[in-house]
C-alpha cells in the first residue's frame, strides 16, 4: 500500500468510468483553451486586450463576492448530508449570504471595472454593456458553483464533466459561427461565454430540483457558522485575488493594449498542458491521501510526473518557439523570450499547486499562511525595483509569486511528517 505506484497499481485507478471522466475533462478543457487561442489569433490587439481585462474582472467579482461562502456551504452540507430539507435550506442560506456580500462588494468592483475599461478606450455604450454582462456572469457563476457542489456530494462528478463538456463545445461552435459571419468582437465573445454559463447553470439546477426549494429554512446556528467561516476565509480570498489577477491588473492600469493582449495570449497557449495536469492531480490525490508508508518517495513520484508536461512545453518554447507563436498569429511572433519565461512560470505554478494540493489533502496545512508575508515582501520589491512597462518584468513577478506557497507547503510537510512520527 505504501510502495511507489507502478503500472499495475496505476491501472486500478483507470476503470471505464474514470476514463470517461478523463475524456470529458480533457476534451472540455481543450475546447476552452482552443477558444482562448482562437480569440487571440482572430481579434485585433485592442479587442483581445479588452476581452482579457473583462475575463480578469469577472474572476475578480466572483471571488470577492463569494468569499468563504462556498467553503461554508461545503462544510455545512457535509454535516447535513443526505438530508434533503437541510441541504435545501443551506443552499437558500448560501444564496442569501452571497447576495448580501455582493451588494457590498460588487458596486466597488463595478467602479474599478469602469475605470479600467474607460482607461483602455472602451466607448460608453460598450462599457455599460460589458459591466452589465459582468453582473450577469457573477449571478450565473456563483449559482453554478453551488449546484455543482451538491452534484459532487451526490457523486455525480462524471455528470458535472458532461455538462462542462457540452457547454464548452457549444461555446466553441458559437465562437466559430460568429467568426464565419464576421460578428466576432470582444463583446460578442463575452456574450457567448455568458450564454454558455447560463446553459451550464440551468443544467446543473435541473439535476438538483429536489434540493432547490425557496421555502426551505435554516437555523440561526447554521447562519452563524456560515458567517464565521466567511469572515475567516475572506482575507485569504483577497490574497488569492491579488496573486491571481495582479499581472493583468497592472497591465490594464497602464492601458497598454499590446502588452495586455500579449500577456493574455501567451498565458492561454502555455496552458495547453493544464488538462493533463488537472487529470494527474485528480488521480494523485486519491492515492497519496491514503498511503501510510514511504510518503516522501510517493510524493516525489507524483511531483516528477507533474513536471514532465511542463518541461516538454519549456523545451518547445526554448528551441522551437515559432511552433507555438505561429498558432497565435502574426501579432505575437516577436514574443519568443516572453513565451519561454511564461512557460517556466506556468510549469513552476503547476508544480507548486500539485505539491500544495497533495500535502493539504493529508491535513498538513499548519504553516500555509506564512506564504502571505513572503508574497507581500516579493510584491513590494517588484513595485520598487521593476519597470512594469516591460512585459518580461510582469511575467517574472508573476512567476515567483508561487514561491511563497512552495516554501509554506514544504514547511507544512516537514511538520506533518514530524507530528506523524511523534504520534507513532
Amino acid at each position: 500500500m505504501g510502495k511507489i505506484p507502478h503500472i499495475k497499481h496505476l491501472s486500478k485507478l483507470f476503470n471505464l468510468r474514470s476514463l470517461q471522466f478523463a475524456f470529458l475533462l480533457v476534451t472540455g478543457q481543450a475546447a476552452t483553451i482552443f477558444v482562448g487561442i482562437f480569440l487571440a489569433r482572430t481579434l485585433s490587439i485592442h479587442d483581445y486586450s479588452i476581452y482579457v481585462i473583462v475575463m480578469m474582472l469577472s474572476a475578480l467579482s466572483v471571488s470577492l463576492s463569494s468569499g468563504g461562502i462556498n467553503i461554508g456551504f461545503t462544510s455545512s452540507v457535509g454535516k447535513a448530508w443526505p438530508e434533503k430539507s437541510q441541504v435545501s435550506g443551506l443552499l437558500s442560506l448560501a444564496i442569501k449570504m452571497r447576495n448580501k456580500q455582493a451588494a457590498v462588494v460588487f458596486p466597488l468592483i463595478l467602479l474599478f471595472a469602469f475605470f479600467l475599461l474607460y482607461r483602455n478606450e472602451v466607448n460608453i455604450f460598450s462599457c455599460l454593456l460589458l459591466l452589465t454582462l459582468i453582473a450577469v456572469n457573477l449571478y450565473l457563476d456563483i449559482n453554478t458553483r453551488l449546484f455543482e457542489r451538491i452534484l459532487s456530494f451526490r457523486r455525480m462528478l462524471t455528470d458535472i464533466q458532461k455538462i462542462n463538456f457540452f457547454s464548452s463545445i457549444l461555446r466553441l461552435a458559437s465562437i466559430l459561427l460568429c467568426f464565419t459571419f464576421g460578428l466576432l468582437t470582444s463583446e460578442t465573445a463575452y456574450i457567448i461565454t455568458i450564454l454558455a454559463l447560463l446553459l451550464k447553470m440551468n443544467l446543473t439546477k435541473q439535476q438538483n430540483t429536489d434540493y432547490y426549494n425557496n421555502d426551505s429554512t435554516y437555523s440561526k446556528e447554521q447562519e452563524a457558522e456560515f458567517s464565521s467561516i466567511n469572515k475567516r476565509q475572506y482575507p485569504s480570498t483577497i490574497f488569492d485575488c491579488i496573486k491571481g489577477q495582479i499581472a493583468v491588473g497592472i497591465l490594464a492600469v497602464s492601458a497598454n493594449s499590446e502588452l495586455v493582449a500579449a500577456y493574455g495570449a501567451l498565458s492561454k497557449v502555455t496552458q495547453i498542458y493544464l488538462p493533463i495536469l488537472i487529470l494527474l492531480q485528480t488521480f494523485a490525490i486519491a492515492h497519496f491521501a491514503q498511503i501510510q508508508q514511504r510518503i516522501i518517495a510517493n510524493l516525489s513520484f507524483w511531483l516528477v510526473l507533474s513536471l514532465l508536461p511542463g518541461l516538454f512545453l519549456v523545451s518547445i518554447s526554448s528551441y522551437y518557439p515559432h511552433l507555438i507563436l505561429n498558432v497565435l498569429g502574426p501579432n505575437y511572433t516577436g514574443f519568443s523570450k516572453e513565451l519561454l519565461l511564461m512557460s517556466l512560470s506556468v510549469t513552476f505554478t503547476g508544480f507548486t499547486n500539485v505539491f500544495y494540493t497533495l500535502v493539504i489533502n493529508r491535513g498538513w496545512n499548519k504553516y500555509v499562511s506564512i506564504q502571505i508575508p513572503l508574497v507581500a515582501i516579493w510584491l513590494c520589491y517588484c513595485f520598487v525595483f521593476l519597470d512594469f512597462s516591460i512585459l518580461t518584468n510582469i511575467i517574472f513577478m508573476n512567476a515567483l509569486i508561487p514561491l511563497g506557497l512552495l516554501i509554506a507547503t514544504f514547511v507544512s510537510l516537514i511538520d506533518g511528517i514530524r507530528s506523524r512520527k511523534m504520534v507513532k
